[in-house]
């Protein structure tokens, strides 16, 4: 086999691997859809010119032959795929994918005529050998159907041409710039292709492969270097630009490179899309920095909602700012900020929660009427209670001073009317003891509480015990040590006097004769305990729980001694000094009453 190496070849060669080379580099670090169409337009342009320089070399006609199915495999697919490049790229990527195998049919078709030519003679009739430049060199006879062939490819360019137009048209800044690159890019290898079929250029070779490496190297360039196609400009007319949300892309320099109209309503009237595009994003939105730098630094998509103007007028936008990455490397190259109108959200919102917030306080309301009520009612209650067992005691008293009164008016015999009047008298006594205790019990509601002042338990204790020996005599009997040292609270002394009265007293009622008391007092850990046992008959855990009642008694006859106000007496007046009783008792084992109360600060 013979080679004829020439100029003309070496650069045909050269091209092709630099084509492939380019082909490399952007499938290794370019990974958008539009990118893989172009590695596939660098890879068939590179065969394109390699088999070109390849026939130029070959003096065989064999070869030849050979590498002329070749270069028409090239010439063939070159255009599809230059078309699925472009239509990508002005944002047709779904339909295209959607039909990608309709756009290879023509090509199949066309290279299964170019395979059949032999027989068919569509595309070429022969080839004839001729010298130039001292050069052998052969160049095919055009067939019937390469007219057609040409035709057709010119169509589908030119109808790219036409869409890639129309987007450049309603594009702006950096988006159009982008454009017009690829625009360029397209009518180079275009225009030679023309100036090649109609014979003004060279004869030798055809220059259209390699004005197509050239743009396809300068398209390289320009994604490494510029960052085409890191953002696919986007198809305006059909999605964003009719978008009543506001778009907003940013590049990772933090620049403006993208927007739709609608993005405007939610800026400064004093912007424009001219002035706009390429601006920093923190220059148009300066009153949203915070929120942007806080939305920015986190790694998944979220929305805020900010105060601002809408259209001129106050209201409210949600911020959304998605980060765009590349599909396969997930390299980060910008963010996609929404602006979207949510006034009527929040107004609506501001409603509703004002609304909640009325409901809430009605329902308060009728909370606390449906308990003032239910208080009312209590109150009746412990109130008609209060009155019927209030004539129970009152009634017993009276009924004896009645009777002995009409006892007095009949009998002549002066001793008996004695007995009788002593015996009013004692009903009158119980009877103004009993009026006492009431009055005492209904200024507790009431009270205005007089100073706290320190007082000395001790001295009260004792003073009790000689009341109540006083009182009661020897039996039963009151066990009692003086402690060594005064144990001081503050409080008021008349009313923890009388607490602890009502607490002993109730022992001595409750005590048989025969039986004993003891009092103690304990002091420690803050407090001061003044302890009341007894060897009475003890309560019943039951019994135990309405002990503190108001004229509670354990028998509903009220035998027992005493009114039931006692203790009830003694409760409120420790709670008064921030004190609590405490009762342990077991039925036949007698009671302790155990008072405790806080232990005074000040030393003794």
């Amino acid at each position: 086999m013979t080679w004829q190496i020439s100029i003309f070849s070496i650069i045909l060669w050269v091209t092709s691997l630099l084509s492939w080379a380019g082909a490399f580099v952007a499938w290794r670090r370019l990974h958008t859809r539009a990118s893989l169409a172009l590695v596939s337009l660098m890879c068939f342009a590179g065969l394109w010119s390699f088999a070109q320089g390849t026939r130029i070399a070959a003096v065989d006609y064999d070869w030849q032959i050979a590498w002329l199915y070749v270069q028409w495999l090239a010439i063939t697919f070159t255009p599809t795929v230059w078309c699925i490049f472009i239509l990508i790229f002005i944002g047709y990527e779904s339909k295209v994918l959607r039909r990608l195998w309709l756009f290879f049919i023509p090509s199949v078709i066309l290279y299964g005529l170019v395979l059949a030519n032999d027989h068919l003679q569509f595309i070429w009739k022969g080839i004839e050998a001729y010298n130039i430049s001292g050069l052998l060199a052969y160049r095919t006879v055009r067939g019937n159907g390469f007219g057609l062939t040409v035709l057709y490819f010119y169509v589908i360019i030119g109808l790219c041409l036409i869409a890639l137009i129309r987007t450049i048209l309603h594009s702006n800044g950096v988006a159009r710039q982008q454009l017009i690159l690829v625009l360029i890019g397209l009518l180079a290898p275009l225009v030679g292709n023309i100036l090649q079929v109609a014979s003004v250029t060279s004869k030798l070779f055809d220059i259209t492969p390699l004005l197509l490496i050239v743009s396809s190297i300068i398209y390289l360039w320009a994604m490494l270097g510029l960052r085409l196609l890191e953002i696919i400009p986007i198809a305006r007319n059909t999605v964003v630009e009719n978008l009543q949300d506001g778009v907003i892309v940013v590049d990772r320099t933090q620049r403006v490179v993208d927007m739709n109209p609608s993005a405007f309503r939610f800026l400064s009237p004093q912007w424009s899309k001219s002035t706009l595009i390429g601006q920093p994003i923190q220059t148009a939105l300066p009153a949203w920095m915070q929120v942007m730098w806080t939305l920015m630094d986190t790694p998944t998509r979220l929305k805020q909602t900010v105060e601002g103007e809408v259209s001129g007028k106050p209201g409210f936008i949600a911020l959304q700012l998605s980060p765009i990455y590349q599909n396969r490397s997930l390299e980060f190259t910008g963010w996609a900020l929404m602006l979207h109108d949510v006034t009527l959200e929040q107004q609506a919102q501001a409603e509703r929660e004002r609304l909640r917030e009325q409901a809430q306080a009605e329902h308060e309301r009728l909370r606390e009427q449906e308990m003032e009520i239910k208080l009312e009612k209590e109150r009746i209650h412990l109130l008609s209670q209060f009155i019927q067992n209030a004539a129970h005691e009152f009634r017993t008293p009276l009924t004896a001073i009645r009777s002995s009164a009409e006892l007095i008016d009949r009998v002549n015999d002066l001793e008996r009317a004695r007995k009788k009047a002593r015996m009013i008298q004692e009903q009158v006594q119980r009877t103004t003891r009993l009026v006492d205790m009431l009055l005492k019990m209904a200024s507790f509601d009431g009270m205005q509480t007089a100073p706290f002042m320190r007082t000395d338990v001790v001295e009260l204790v004792e003073s009790v015990c000689q009341q109540m020996r006083t009182r009661y005599g020897e039996s039963p009997v009151l066990h009692w040590t003086r402690p060594a040292h005064p144990l001081p609270v503050m409080g008021m002394a008349n009313q923890l006097l009388d607490a602890i009265g009502q607490i002993v007293d109730n022992a001595y009622r409750f005590t048989p004769p025969e039986g004993a008391i003891t009092v103690r007092m304990v002091a420690g850990g803050g407090v001061l305990q003044v302890e009341v046992q007894d060897s009475g008959a003890g309560i019943s855990e039951e019994d135990q729980a309405h002990i503190f009642e108001v004229f509670w008694r354990r028998d509903e006859a009220h035998s027992t001694p005493g009114f039931g106000l006692g203790l009830p007496i003694a409760l409120r007046i420790v709670q008064m000094h921030g004190g609590r009783i405490e009762v342990e008792s077991h039925v036949g084992q007698g009671s302790t009453f155990r008072m405790v109360l806080p232990e005074s600060g000040a030393s003794a």
